[in-house]
């Protein structure tokens, strides 16, 4: 990808990466610097983009990987020695914890129709791509998002509403 091209498709991404920072680090010049340092990164990868079916994704996900590990490094780092010790009560609350939030999965997941429940465990417990479930599902990226997104926003109106 040549100069111009990069300005003419990469360039107008700015916005929604630039929103998508924000919302994670939740820090204007920390986003303004995530944007700036995945542009870095895209330039330096500007020959390859040609071949990227999906470029605002691509950009996207650019960013996404930048903020977290801003993210990353902003985390604390604790050496194991101070840690403390970890009591069986603690080990046993958290195991407890994970299964109940293991079986409100399972329940929210029953109450989706069977497209989303698939769309869903897919995504999410097989972990597959999205162009590898559109081409298992055989649906367009746009319809499967919508899906993914009303199973999601489904089963987060259930939760609160319990």
């Amino acid at each position: 990808m040549d100069k111009k091209t990069f300005i003419q498709k990469v360039v107008p991404m700015q916005a929604p990466m630039r929103l998508m920072a924000e919302r994670m680090l939740r820090d204007n010049d920390a986003a303004a610097d995530a944007v700036q340092e995945a542009f870095v990164q895209l330039w330096e990868r500007r020959k390859r983009l040609d071949s990227i079916d999906n470029l605002e994704g691509y950009c996207l996900q650019t960013v996404r990987y930048r903020c977290v590990d801003m993210m990353r490094k902003r985390l604390p780092v604790v050496p194991i020695e101070s840690a403390g010790e970890i009591t069986d009560e603690e080990v046993l609350a958290e195991s407890q914890m994970i299964e109940e939030r293991s079986l409100r999965v399972e329940q929210l997941m029953s109450e989706l129709n069977e497209r989303e429940r698939e769309v869903v465990s897919l995504r999410y417990f097989e972990g597959c791509s999205t162009e590898q479930l559109t081409q298992r599902l055989n649906l367009s990226t746009a319809n499967l998002y919508t899906i993914l997104s009303r199973a999601i926003n489904k089963m987060k109106n259930k939760n609160t509403t319990l």
